[in-house]
């Protein structure tokens, strides 16, 4: 019986991996990745100092899928490289809009794929 529990499980995970391989494409598209911003604050002043993009997959307004299913899959086929660009986008177009309000010494971290630096063009 065990085998057999363990078999639907396998199946369950390899549908839903399948599901949102086959939906990568359509969700950049229709820009159901939404990016967040995790705020780090300074011990010192107790101000927010800097703050971390997270991405995460939303549709119909809710979570649809945990980072930690997509992201390990979307490293393992590339798909992540495409991710990244469109956060590095997402997040740039935030800056663009809201610099002037945000402390001079205020910092971005984002998130970079090892799978970049096998990129030929993406190091001088």
């Amino acid at each position: 019986m065990t085998d057999s529990m363990d078999l639907k499980e396998i199946d369950r995970q390899e549908k839903i991996q399948a599901e949102i391989l086959h939906s990568f494409h359509q969700t950049l598209k229709n820009e159901e990745f939404q990016i967040y911003f995790q705020p780090k604050v300074s011990p010192a002043s107790g101000k927010i100092s800097s703050a971390e993009v997270l991405v995460r997959w939303l549709h119909g307004g809710k979570m649809r899928w945990s980072p930690a299913v997509y992201i390990p899959l979307f490293e393992q086929n590339g798909f992540v490289i495409s991710l990244d660009y469109y956060v590095y986008e997402k997040t740039f177009r935030w800056l663009q809009e809201f610099s002037r309000q945000l402390p001079a010494d205020f910092h971005i971290s984002l998130n970079v794929s090892p799978l970049h630096f096998e990129e030929p063009d993406i190091l001088p």
